[in-house]
């Protein structure tokens, strides 16, 4: 409930509930909207336009400059709907419950050590870990060349995170409702079969 958080915006991207690229959603409360100058401008973003000024289109038109992401709006809504129809609180479940298988079969691994919190409502689906003497950026090559692993390493765009927590470079794990326990048990395999040979 938006306006339960009360915030003045709250964003969030497409591709992140399985929509496509290219489109996202921007909400704003009360007239927050209006502080906010397009970024984009061009066609049907404004009203008038001289040579020392210029005259916005009300919101939302003001930010939509030129022709709509249509298709990527109706890929949106179709994503939306789909969630809505596999649940919230299923996918919560079954993210919590792979976070947390997760956490528990990296940390039995030699060399392992995993980052974050062990409460998967405070982390998600992502599960974060260094293999002790082992590049990361190695680590996730790796795992994609020879086991077709798709991981992240790095700082993972949250570089005053890992300084706050005192966390080096990572590799991250992200889970989600296609995931499955199976894809647990392959990456746990892979990462062992890694840490024998690359840090012996």
């Amino acid at each position: 409930d938006l306006r339960q958080l009360q915030c003045d915006y709250v964003c969030f991207s497409g591709h992140k509930m399985c929509g496509p690229t290219g489109i996202g959603v921007l909400c704003a409360l009360g007239d927050a909207i209006d502080q906010l100058v397009p970024l984009c401008v061009g066609g049907g973003s404004v009203e008038s336009v001289q040579d020392d000024d210029v005259h916005w289109r009300a919101a939302p038109h003001r930010f939509e400059a030129g022709t709509p992401h249509i298709a990527g709006a109706i890929g949106l809504a179709a994503a939306c709907d789909y969630l809505d129809s596999v649940g919230i609180q299923a996918i919560e479940s079954h993210v919590a419950a792979l976070s947390t298988a997760a956490r528990r079969r990296l940390g039995e691994l030699p060399k392992v050590r995993v980052w974050g919190p062990d409460d998967p409502r405070h982390c998600g689906g992502a599960v974060a870990w260094t293999l002790e003497g082992v590049d990361p950026h190695t680590v996730a090559r790796v795992l994609s060349d020879r086991f077709n692993i798709c991981v992240r390493s790095g700082l993972h765009c949250a570089e005053p995170a890992h300084r706050a927590a005192h966390a080096p470079e990572t590799v991250r794990a992200s889970f989600y409702l296609y995931n499955t326990r199976d894809e647990i048990d392959v990456l746990v395999d892979a990462l062992g079969t890694i840490g024998a040979q690359l840090s012996s």
